[in-house]
């Protein structure tokens, strides 16, 4: 299945909607190299400034998609839109999928972020941004510091299929669930099982950890931009 829900990989269509994303958020970007460049006496004139912006992207692809706020998930769908040639936008706006397969599936779309926990401090996404080759650096297993990613709001009785992206600033990695895979009410073999977000919402819960996905996870996005299934 996973076949035909990521079918047609447009490289040129994902790398040129990431660089429309940078964009978007470039005088941030801006913003914060120059600040680095201060805090360490290091002169920032305008193209030291886009150099050290350019070194961001370079080593760190996926950063920008660490600035916007609830406005994430619609970005994350239009992203999906722009790098597979069989996922459309749906016609009813009001339908509570996201997108449509070519083939007629209704597909929801989740995406969690990969950052650090605050400590208590006051930072923002981006700061706490989490590389994936951290994982497996920090803390032994990684896990201990990093903020637990989970993909929340998921109504299974909604949608077909529900693609889920796990976004490091280097790396994203890509889960394919049925909704049949979802379940509420006690662990089975294989399913994921769904915790309540608010109290007497039936029908609606968040995963609980990466470890309980994992075995969903299809595909991946390096921070060369290349788009490879997980066998």
């Amino acid at each position: 299945m996973k076949n035909l829900i990521f079918l047609n990989f447009d490289t040129s269509g994902f790398q040129n909607y990431v660089k429309h994303i940078d964009e978007m958020y470039k005088d941030r970007l801006v913003g914060i190299a120059a600040s680095n460049l201060f805090s360490k006496n290091l002169p920032f004139d305008n193209e030291s400034i886009l150099d050290n912006v350019n070194l961001y992207i370079e080593n760190d692809p996926f950063s920008s998609l660490f600035f916007p706020g609830t406005e994430i998930g619609e970005t994350i769908e239009q992203l999906l839109v722009h790098s597979f040639g069989n996922l459309e936008n749906k016609i009813e706006k009001t339908s509570e999928y996201d997108l449509l397969c070519s083939c007629g599936l209704k597909i929801e779309v989740k995406v969690a972020r990969a950052f650090e926990g605050t400590n208590g401090q006051n930072t923002s996404f981006f700061d706490r941004s989490f590389r994936k080759k951290e994982l497996s650096t920090k803390n032994g297993d990684g896990l201990k510091k990093i903020s637990n990613p989970k993909f929340q709001q998921i109504k299974p009785k909604h949608f077909d299929f529900l693609i889920g992206l796990v976004v490091f600033s280097d790396h994203i990695d890509l889960y394919l669930f049925k909704n049949t895979d979802f379940v509420f009410d006690s662990k089975q073999a294989n399913k994921v099982k769904l915790s309540l977000q608010h109290a007497g919402n039936v029908g609606e819960g968040q995963t609980t950890s990466l470890k309980s996905i994992e075995n969903f996870k299809v595909a991946q996005i390096d921070k060369n931009l290349s788009f490879d299934f997980i066998n």
